[in-house]
């Protein structure tokens, strides 16, 4: 037993200690965040908390130095350290062993305390209202209906009448053992709803519902002899009976009130009776051939198939009966239709045939048969009594003459394509009416048979005057003109000597090439006619240029590069005279022949190390209740008028989180927690997935213990992550807690539980 009373000192039992680190930190000592200064007698006594967990002593920490916590891993900017010391105090009285006495004060026995008398009493109170007695052999006796109390009065073991233990708890009596629990008599539930939980979380209860039963939680389930054979209800509305091998329900009648769905086979001697009786897939006989659908006693009345209804006949189904939709019926393929035996039947025995087929004769019994195609006999037709037929008569191959064919009965129609030949024609019966237009070609017309007068006046042009037909004995005089010449077809050759005057030159005509070199002199330079386009490319020289001509606008911008500067331009100049800001430009050699570049001074963190290019920061601003993975909503960047945001932020959906750009990143998840009931555990944790999703890893975590009664915890997770692909590697952020109680605290205007993600660098 550690301690005995409260100090002297007004802090009671023990003494809390709170400091929050900066980064680096391996020893804490002296002040805390509430200004109170460590100290500790013992270090046996001592408990020390990292964010919540504890640690543990000569392993994580030392108290080898006075009043000091060493010996810690480095600690992270405002990691939490959390030192509870429990007092040791001396005693107030002193008795001797052979005379006894009172002690007037607080009793702290730093070792063993043994009473060592048979049927000894121990009392408490000023009246001794309370004992414990010692037993012989047996145990403690605890005076009449006392009570031991747990916690607060409402939670206490007592003899409330003779014979009768009670175990009171004002929430929740825990019965541990190692085996089992007996109760050799009775186990009665006197409350109206009482709930009796299974196993180590609770997860299977079995409530008490007033005046109707007892209810069974969620989908578990009743099971008998193995996990396969059981009862229970898998969703809202339905119960599954399950077995292996059988179900057995015995009565005179057992009432089935809804429908009756069978994913198997009924087997039986006895009627199924039923309204309507529904088939997921198929009604079907105990064995092929093995049933028939009613009897000769009992018939069906009507069957209902649907649209495109199938009749399969057969073992094989080789027959089949199709429903073509307002159309009729379709027999498969060639199957046939019979009638009294296989030779008497009608068919389809190819695509677009009809076959009616007897042994002796079919009769068409009707007062018109009409026929809308060719009527093919092979054998002999014969008709008795008179008939009258409405298509044209059918003769005999090669009987119909000349003069069976009335006048002009044979028309265009029944003339064959190519069946006219010249032998046809009487002379002179071709006019030109009888020509088509355009079919008079050349091959047709005789040689030297067009003339002049074939030609009709200006019918002659260019496309029918052959090559090199056009001679001088053709031409008139004066008839050749400006126009007959095409362009560039009069040469040197045919012009006079000294005929090109002035007048004939046009201007803007005489080029470089019609100056014979050096025939150009100064005097045949007009004043200001020598431009910028006339002077060749490095045609220019110092000798040219007299002295001080070249001023600032002459000179392109960027062409004054370190290699034209005089060493005293640079050893000379002024020094900025303050710290470089981003903002500044830099003159930089490119190291490529002396080219002067400019450059911002923001552009040196990438080159030297990147530094920090992006960070962010998001929190919860809803508080919620349980276990959340992820949490995925009530995200909000903090407040814009707050420090800490640099680059692209980061972008949520559903609780998933997208990095803007690739690099390095940390990412810390403080979660601020509290709890209403009972002490228990909460983790907070982060998870990691590089492949968009389709798994997730637990990249980090920690578990915050949380006490009951409204108080408050904290508890930080973080890690590293190299976003190498912003499409795959994403986070998310779960909470998982002992039991629902607790308490996930949130605002809109600080952050409680938040997240922070930090660009740290380039991957």
């Amino acid at each position: 037993m550690p301690y005995i009373g409260k100090s002297s000192d007004g802090f009671g039992i023990r003494e809390r200690f709170t400091y929050l680190a900066s980064a680096g930190d391996t020893t804490l000592s002296g002040s805390d965040s509430s200004n109170r200064t460590l100290t500790f007698n013992d270090p046996e006594y001592v408990d020390v908390f990292l964010n919540g967990v504890r640690l543990k002593n000569g392993t994580d920490f030392n108290l080898s130095t006075v009043n000091t916590v060493a010996g810690l891993t480095a600690l992270a900017a405002n990691d939490e350290l959390e030192v509870i010391v429990h007092d040791i105090f001396s005693f107030a009285d002193t008795v001797s062993s052979a005379n006894g006495g009172t002690f007037s004060n607080n009793l702290i026995v730093k070792g063993n305390l043994s009473v060592t008398k048979d049927a000894a009493v121990l009392n408490f109170g000023a009246d001794s209202d309370v004992s414990l007695t010692h037993v012989a052999d047996t145990g403690l006796l605890l005076n009449s209906t006392r009570k031991i109390q747990f916690g607060d009065s409402a939670t206490f073991i007592h003899q409330s009448a003779d014979s009768v233990l009670t175990i009171d708890g004002e929430a929740t009596i825990d019965l541990n053992a190692s085996t089992a629990v007996l109760v050799s008599n009775d186990l009665k539930l006197n409350s109206d709803a009482a709930i009796l939980g299974f196993g180590a979380d609770n997860d299977v209860t079995l409530t008490h519902v007033a005046d109707t039963g007892i209810l069974l939680n969620g989908t578990s389930v009743i099971q008998f002899n193995d996990a396969s054979q059981n009862i229970g209800a898998p969703s809202n509305a339905i119960l599954d009976i399950n077995a292996t091998d059988e179900i057995e329900i015995n009565a005179t009648l057992c009432d089935v009130n809804a429908n009756l769905d069978v994913s198997g086979t009924i087997v039986g001697a006895s009627t199924l009776s039923a309204t309507t009786i529904t088939a997921s897939t198929a009604f079907v006989p105990n064995a092929s051939d093995g049933a028939a659908l009613g009897t000769t006693a009992l018939e069906f009345s009507d069957l209902f198939l649907a649209d495109a209804a199938v009749i399969s006949l057969g073992d094989d189904q080789d027959v089949t009966l199709t429903h073509v939709a307002d159309t009729g019926l379709l027999l498969n393929t060639t199957m046939v239709v019979q009638f009294r035996d296989s030779a008497i039947n009608i068919g389809s025995p190819a695509d677009g045939d009809l076959d009616i087929n007897a042994d002796d004769e079919i009769e068409l019994n009707s007062t018109l048969i009409d026929i809308n195609g060719n009527v093919e006999i092979s054998g002999t037709a014969v008709t008795t009594g008179v008939h009258t037929f409405t298509a044209v008569p059918v003769f005999p191959n090669n009987t119909v003459e000349l003069a069976d064919i009335q006048a002009d009965a044979v028309d265009g129609t029944k003339i064959a394509d190519n069946a006219i030949n010249s032998e046809h024609y009487t002379d002179g019966s071709i006019d030109t009416a009888h020509i088509a237009a355009d079919q008079i070609v050349a091959s047709l017309i005789a040689d030297n048979a067009i003339d002049s007068e074939h030609y009709t006046d200006g019918s002659i042009d260019t496309a029918h005057i052959a090559a090199d037909q056009i001679v001088a004995s053709l031409i008139a005089d004066d008839a050749i003109n400006s126009e007959h010449y095409t362009d560039g077809s009069i040469d040197t050759a045919h012009i006079a000597a000294d005929q090109i005057t002035n007048a004939k030159i046009a201007d803007d005509q005489i080029d470089s090439e019609h100056y014979v070199d050096g025939s150009i002199d100064t005097a045949h330079i007009a004043a200001d006619q020598i431009v910028a386009s006339l002077i060749a490319d490095d045609a220019i020289n110092s000798e040219h240029y007299t002295d001080g001509s070249i001023d600032t606008a002459h000179i392109a911008d960027g062409q004054i590069t370190i290699g034209k500067l005089a060493t005293a331009v640079l050893t000379g100049a002024t020094d900025i005279g303050a710290a470089i800001v981003d903002a500044d430009l830099l003159l930089v050699d490119d190291g490529a022949g002396g080219t002067l570049r400019k450059t911002a001074a923001s552009r040196l963190k990438t080159y030297i190390g990147g530094g920090i290019t992006g960070a962010d920061t998001w929190r919860v601003n809803a508080s919620f209740q349980g276990d959340v993975c992820p949490i995925s909503s009530n995200w909000e960047r903090q407040d814009t008028d707050s420090p800490g945001y640099i680059g692209t932020a980061m972008a949520v959906s559903s609780g998933i989180w997208t990095f803007p750009t690739t690099g390095i990143w940390e990412i810390t998840f403080n979660h601020n927690i509290s709890g209403a009931g009972d002490n228990h555990y909460v983790e907070s944790r982060i998870e990691a997935t590089a492949n968009n999703g389709t798994a997730w890893s637990n990249a980090s975590k920690a578990w915050q213990a949380v006490p009951g009664n409204g108080l408050y915890g904290m508890s930080q997770c973080k890690m590293l992550f190299d976003v190498t692909n912003v499409s795959n590697d994403k986070i998310r952020i779960c909470t998982d807690s002992q039991d629902t109680d607790a308490h996930t605290q949130a605002a809109t205007d600080q952050n409680l539980t938040y997240v922070i993600f930090v660009r740290l660098g380039d991957t």
